[in-house]
């Protein structure tokens, strides 16, 4: 059965047109080569993570509700949604 797991990413471009997504809950981040990846990769790394620490047995932390992460003016933060085998 597909488990959701949802958890906030902060999303900044970087010089040369790059994107740096981190996760502030789950201390990861991951870049994308431009604005038409980004998203894509924010999900992969998402997947990843929970299926990682699924693996080890270890806890998923809560989410951060969005309106408690702060961010500078070149940020914007996103929930990001991924669906995992458990």
């Amino acid at each position: 059965m597909k488990q959701r797991y949802a958890y906030p990413a902060i999303f900044v471009q970087i010089p040369g047109a790059k994107y740096l997504i981190t996760f502030p809950d789950l201390n990861i981040s991951t870049e994308a080569a431009g604005n038409d990846t980004a998203l894509i990769s924010a999900i992969e790394s998402l997947e990843c993570a929970i299926i990682v620490m699924l693996s080890r047995g270890e806890k998923l932390p809560d989410p951060t509700p969005i309106e408690n992460i702060k961010v500078n003016d070149n940020e914007r933060v996103m929930l990001i949604e991924a669906y995992v085998l458990v």
